[in-house]
Parts: C-alpha cells; structure tokens; sequence
C-alpha cells in the first residue's frame, strides 16, 4: 500500500529514532538507511511537484 506524504514523514522519523537510539545489526541499520532516502526521495519529488502546481495557479490567476 502506498504510504500518502504525511505517513512518509512519520516513517522517516521511526527511522531516525531506529538508527540513533537503537542498537541495530549493520545489515539492519542499512535497510533502515536505504528505507529512509528512498521516502525522503519521495518526499521530495512530492514537494516539487506541488510547488509546480501551485506556480501554475498563480500564474492562470496573475494571467486573468
């Protein structure tokens, strides 16, 4: 199930807390680490991507 923004947020946060509170395997706390820049990429394209969308509406409403 795809995760909306707001939940990538908070699992990106999860996974902070793992890698500096707890006393994970290597091989753990990579996954955690490659788990977090992948949501943090999303994150990001996500952003872009509204930031785009809300040029676009100011500039049909500067256009009118």
């Amino acid at each position: 199930m795809e995760l909306n923004f707001e939940d990538k947020i908070k699992r990106i946060e999860e996974i902070v807390n793992s890698l500096e509170n707890d006393e994970l395997s290597m091989d753990s706390m990579l996954n955690l680490y490659e788990q977090g820049t992948a949501l943090i990429k999303e994150c990001r394209n996500y952003i872009n991507s509204a930031e785009l969308k809300f040029i676009n509406i100011s500039e049909k409403i500067n256009d009118n």
